[in-house]
């Protein structure tokens, strides 16, 4: 009994496992096609913020 607990167990974490990595694949792929609008909106996004935020830092020791 204690062996098949422990099969039901190890399957359990294997197929967690191929789940995890197909999705894992899966996203790679997207992410693999969609690289270059990914990288342009992250890209924009940081500088969008780093420009607020310095904006914001600067506004405060401006007063």
């Amino acid at each position: 009994m204690k062996k098949q607990k422990e099969l039901k167990k190890i399957r359990k974490e294997i197929k967690e496992r191929w789940i995890g990595y197909s999705l894992f694949f899966v996203l790679g792929m997207l992410y693999g096609w969609f690289h270059y609008w990914v990288e342009a909106i992250v890209v924009w996004t940081i500088v969008f913020l780093l420009i607020r935020f310095s904006d914001e830092y600067t506004g405060r020791y401006r007063k």
